[in-house]
C-alpha cells in the first residue's frame, strides 16, 4: 500500500470512479434490486480501493466490473440462498 492515502485516492479516482455508473447498472442487472445493487457496488468499491495497489492492467472497466459480480454473488449467496442454488443448478 502506497505511503500517501491521497495517491491513493487519486488513483480510485482515475481508476475507479469514472465507471461507477456501469459498476451500479451491473449491479442492478445482476441483482435485480437497487437497494441491492447499492451495497454490491459499495462494498466492490472498498475491495477496489484496497486492491488498487496491485491493480497494474490496462483495463480498469473490466477490474471493477469483475470485482462487482464477485461480490455481487457473495451477497446474493448470504442473503437469498435458494435464488442462488437455483442460478447455479
Amino acid at each position: 500500500m502506497s505511503l500517501n492515502p491521497n495517491d491513493d485516492r487519486k488513483k480510485f479516482a482515475t481508476v475507479v470512479a469514472p465507471y461507477l455508473a456501469d459498476a451500479h447498472a451491473f449491479a442492478r442487472w445482476l441483482t435485480h434490486n437497487r437497494a441491492d445493487a447499492e451495497d454490491v457496488v459499495q462494498e466492490a468499491c472498498i475491495r477496489a480501493f484496497r486492491a488498487l495497489p496491485r491493480f497494474s492492467g490496462p483495463n480498469a472497466r473490466a477490474w471493477l466490473l469483475t470485482i462487482v459480480r464477485n461480490t455481487a454473488f457473495t451477497l446474493l449467496r448470504k442473503k437469498r440462498p435458494r435464488l442462488w442454488s437455483a442460478l447455479t443448478n
